[in-house]
C-alpha cells in the first residue's frame, strides 16, 4: 500500500506475511512483484541466484525522490525534512549516503591521508622559507623581463635589440667589432645579393636631409636585378661623377666618368709625399713629373712623322706615296714573320729571281708537297685523311666535319686551325713530319708525261730505278679494250729518221711483241 508519512513522503509500504499456522515457516524464497509494474520486483533467495546472481535483488524504474533503500534513527533526524535525516539510503541511480563506512581499505586511506597532511604541513614551512628567495628572484627577473619587453629595432639606448618583422632590419649607431679569435679574425660577412652603403646627408636649411642621386657602396651591383657578378665591387656615385672598380675579364678593372668644370680638372691625379704631381689625367692632357721630357720626345716623332717617304732613303720612316705610287713601297729589306693577302685568301703575285724555303715545307696549292730528303727530291699529294700528328692531339674527322669542311676538301690554313684548337701546333713541317710521310702522303707523283733530256751535249740522260732491298719495278698498266687497246710499249727511235723497233704486250691476241722495221733485225 502507498503510505503518506508525517513529513509528507509517500512510500509503498508492503505488509509483513504472518503464518496461519502454528508452526514457523521457513522461508527460502521471497519475490514481490508489482502487480501493474513487472520491472518493479523484491526477490530474496538463498538457493537459487543464476538470474540476478544475487541473495537480494531490488529493480524498478523509480521516479525521483525515491530510493531503492531507507534507514531511519529518530535520533538522529535533525528536523531538516529531507533525506538527509536518515542514517542510510541508496538512491535511485545508485547514490549512497551513511555517516562512516570502515574497512581495511578506507584505514589505509585515512592514515595517508593523515601523512600527507604532515607532509602539507612541512610544504607550507618551506614555502614561507622559500618566500623571501623568491621575493629576490622576481627582483632580478622583473627587470630583465621590463628589458626584454622593450627590446626594440630603432636605436634606442639601454635597449636589447630586436630583429624587425618579416625584412630582420636593425637600426645600430654604432658597431665596434673587437679583435678576433677564430680561424678568420674578426670580421663581419655580407651573403649573396648584399651591399655596404653610406648614405649621405647634407643640410637644407637646419634639416639634415639625404643627398639625391649618390651612391657609396660595396658589394653587389645595385643597378643589376638578376644574380650577374657584372658591375660587383667598389662604386661611388656623387656630384655627377661616378668611379667603380670591379674584377672582370670583359670589362674595366677602373671605370672614371662623369662630369668636369673644365676641361683641366683632373680624372686622375698620383702624387708623391711632397704632393708633386707624378701622373694627372684631365679631359685634354696627361701630365706629371713621370712624362718630364714627354713634349721633347712628342715633337721628335711628329718631326720623323713629317719626314717619312715611300722612297729608299736611310734614316726614314716610310709612308706611303700621295700620287701614282700610291699602292707601292721602296725598301731594300722587309722583315717580317707573316705576309698575308690585303683581300681574298692569297696573294696575287709575287715575283723573286729565287725562293729559299725550310726543309720539308714548301706547298703548291693545298695537296701538293715538295720536300727532300736524304739527297732525295719527293713530290707527293697528301691523304685525305687525319694527319698522324693530329691524331696524336686528339683530332678526329668529326672535327673537320664541325668546322663545315671534309677531309677531302679541308684547305691548309682549315687544317692549321684545328690543330691550334686542339692543342698544337701551326707549322706544317710539324702537322705534316716527315717521319710520318708514309701515312700522311701518297707515295706515288702522277704525272701525264715525263720527258726526260740531257743537261749537257754529248752527256747520257735516262731514268734509274735503284732498290737494293727488293726488285726494282717498272709497271705498265694499259686496258684490254680491243681495237685501239694494250698493256704497255716501249719504242725505239731516231731524232732524224723515227721509229724503229718496239716492244708491246697486244691485247688483241695477248702475246708480248718485238718488232723491228729490218728484216733480221732481231740479234
Amino acid at each position: 500500500m502507498d503510505i503518506l508519512s508525517a513529513k509528507g513522503v509517500s512510500y509503498t509500504f508492503y505488509p509483513l506475511i504472518t503464518p496461519t499456522k502454528e508452526k514457523d515457516v521457513e522461508a527460502h524464497t521471497v519475490v514481490h512483484t508489482h502487480p501493474t509494474e513487472p520491472t518493479s520486483q523484491i526477490i530474496m533467495d538463498t538457493t537459487n541466484n543464476d538470474v540476478d546472481k544475487a541473495h537480494l535483488y531490488l529493480s524498478g524504474a523509480l521516479p525521483a525522490g525515491q530510493y531503492f533503500i531507507r534507514c531511519y534513527n529518530p535520533d538522529f533526524d535533525t528536523g531538516s525534512g529531507t533525506e538527509f535525516d536518515d542514517v542510510f539510503w541508496v538512491s535511485r541511480n545508485g547514490t549512497i549516503w551513511c555517516n562512516e563506512i570502515y574497512s581495511n581499505t578506507t584505514f589505509d586511506l585515512s592514515q595517508g591521508l593523515e601523512a600527507n597532511e604532515v607532509r602539507l604541513d612541512d610544504v607550507e614551512e618551506k614555502a614561507d622559507e622559500n618566500a623571501a628567495e623568491i621575493v629576490a628572484v622576481l627582483n632580478i627577473v622583473t627587470p630583465i623581463d621590463t628589458k626584454i619587453q622593450n627590446a626594440t629595432i630603432l636605436a634606442t639606448n639601454n635597449t636589447l635589440v630586436l630583429r624587425g618583422p618579416n625584412t630582420g632590419t636593425v637600426q645600430i649607431n654604432n658597431l665596434d667589432i673587437l679583435q678576433g679569435t677564430g680561424p678568420l679574425g674578426n670580421h663581419v660577412s655580407v651573403h649573396g645579393d648584399g651591399q655596404y652603403y653610406f648614405i649621405p646627408y647634407d643640410d637644407v636649411n637646419g634639416v639634415p636631409t639625404q643627398r639625391p642621386d649618390s651612391v657609396y657602396g660595396f658589394g653587389r651591383n645595385h643597378e643589376e636585378v638578376e644574380f650577374s657578378p657584372a658591375g660587383d665591387g667598389l662604386e661611388i656615385v656623387n656630384d655627377d661623377n661616378k668611379i667603380l672598380i670591379q674584377c672582370s675579364k670583359t670589362a674595366a678593372t677602373i671605370l672614371i666618368e662623369g662630369d668636369k668644370t673644365s676641361v683641366s680638372d683632373d680624372y686622375f691625379v698620383i702624387r708623391d709625399n711632397s704632393g708633386t704631381e707624378i701622373l694627372a689625367v684631365n679631359h685634354q692632357d696627361i701630365s706629371g713629373t713621370c712624362f718630364a721630357d714627354r713634349d721633347t720626345r712628342l715633337n721628335d716623332v711628329e718631326a720623323a712623322i713629317d719626314g717619312a717617304s715611300h722612297l729608299n732613303l736611310i734614316g726614314k720612316l716610310v709612308k706611303r706615296a700621295t700620287s701614282t705610287n700610291f699602292d707601292e713601297l721602296e725598301c731594300n729589306k722587309l722583315v717580317c714573320d707573316t705576309i698575308i693577302p690585303k683581300t681574298g685568301d692569297a696573294l696575287k703575285e709575287i715575283r723573286v729571281s729565287s725562293i729559299r724555303t725550310k726543309k720539308n715545307s714548301f706547298w703548291l696549292g693545298e695537296a701538293l708537297h715538295i720536300s727532300e730528303l736524304n739527297g732525295k727530291a719527293m713530290l707527293q699529294t697528301r691523304k685525305s685523311s687525319v694527319p698522324v700528328y693530329m691524331q696524336g692531339i686528339g683530332v678526329v674527322e668529326q672535327d673537320f666535319l664541325d668546322a663545315s669542311t671534309t677531309l677531302a676538301d679541308a684547305t691548309l690554313e682549315e687544317i692549321k686551325t684545328l690543330s691550334v684548337a686542339a692543342g698544337g701546333s701551326d707549322d706544317l713541317a710539324i702537322i705534316y713530319n716527315h717521319d710520318n710521310v708514309i701515312a700522311d702522303f701518297n707515295l706515288s707523283t702522277s704525272m701525264n708525261e715525263l720527258h726526260i733530256q740531257p743537261h749537257a751535249p754529248n752527256t747520257d740522260s735516262g731514268i734509274t730505278i735503284t732498290n737494293p732491298d727488293a726488285h726494282p719495278l717498272l709497271f705498265f698498266v694499259g686496258t684490254d679494250a680491243h681495237p685501239g687497246g694494250g698493256r704497255g710499249m716501249i719504242q725505239f727511235a731516231s731524232s732524224e729518221t723515227g721509229q724503229h723497233a718496239s716492244i708491246y704486250q697486244s691485247s688483241y691476241d695477248d702475246g708480248l711483241h718485238i718488232d723491228s722495221d729490218k728484216a733480221g733485225g732481231l740479234v
